[in-house]
């Protein structure tokens, strides 16, 4: 089914009319590249937004767990994804179509936000005019919505067969529901984009640049050619940004010969 961009549009202006919110974004999930493409949005004056979201903001746990999340108290929470300084709450929610999720409805704004039964009711009712939904229970403000994360150390020499067979475990993880992750060097699954690990280091930014979409539920922290030590050593840099974001965190490394 398709949704023309009036439709879309007129949805966020009702959702910004309900909410009073800054930014309303309706973002899905390309079938290619698997980014989160903002496809359509309502910005404040003067602002230019960005294209892509990052994977371990908000809305990037919104399309892994396909459940909404509302963050209160954004700059102090872990899934917020520093963008704005006046932003206070951001609610992002997933958008159905027969059961499907198709899209993710984001928005974000300042003061407080009413998650009372009858205002996200109103959300629900701007959303049907697209001739989708959106899921009944309103989200609750206490969740954290971090997951717990498995972590698995996997020590490798670099044959073709085994990083298939890597990549193949954690495929099967991924479409079994399990939001998963490849920490390693992939550059075959990199599909010509980065940076990778190396490359941010020496750009001066953080690993959340770092995360790529390899199918649904599947991600992939392009490490580049660091070794065991670099990758243990830098765990700091990019734990905090992977854990309690998926199930599963694969981490390869060269297994140290000689």
């Amino acid at each position: 089914m398709t949704v023309d961009d009036d439709a879309i549009r007129r949805c966020l202006e009702k959702l910004r009319a309900v909410t009073f919110c800054h930014y309303a974004q309706w973002v899905v999930e390309d079938p290619a590249s698997h980014d989160y493409r903002v496809v359509a949005a309502i910005l404040p004056a003067n602002e230019s937004g960005y294209d892509v979201a990052h994977r371990t903001g908000v809305i990037g746990q919104v399309f892994r767990i396909a459940k909404p999340i509302l963050v209160p108290d954004a700059q102090n929470h872990p899934l917020y994804d520093p963008f704005d300084h006046t932003i206070e709450w951001e609610l992002a929610f997933p958008v159905f179509d027969g059961g499907q999720m198709i899209a993710v409805i984001n928005l974000e704004g300042s003061g407080s936000l009413d998650a009372g039964d009858e205002h996200w009711r109103r959300v629900c009712q701007a959303v049907e005019e697209t001739t989708w939904c959106a899921p009944p229970p309103p989200p609750q403000a206490s969740d954290p919505c971090l997951i717990e994360t498995v972590p698995m150390l996997i020590q490798t020499i670099n044959g073709d067969d085994q990083r298939a067979g890597i990549v193949g475990m954690a495929r099967t993880l991924a479409r079994a529901g399990r939001s998963t992750l490849l920490v390693g060097h992939y550059p075959d699954l990199l599909r010509g984009r980065g940076p990778t690990m190396v490359e941010a280091s020496r750009q001066g930014l953080d690993a959340s640049y770092c995360y790529f979409g390899v199918e649904r539920r599947l991600d992939l922290l392009a490490t580049g050619p660091a070794t065991q030590d670099e990758l243990l050593q830098s765990r700091g840099n990019w734990w905090d940004t992977c854990n309690g974001r998926y199930a599963f965190v694969l981490v390869t490394s060269p297994r140290n010969e000689g």
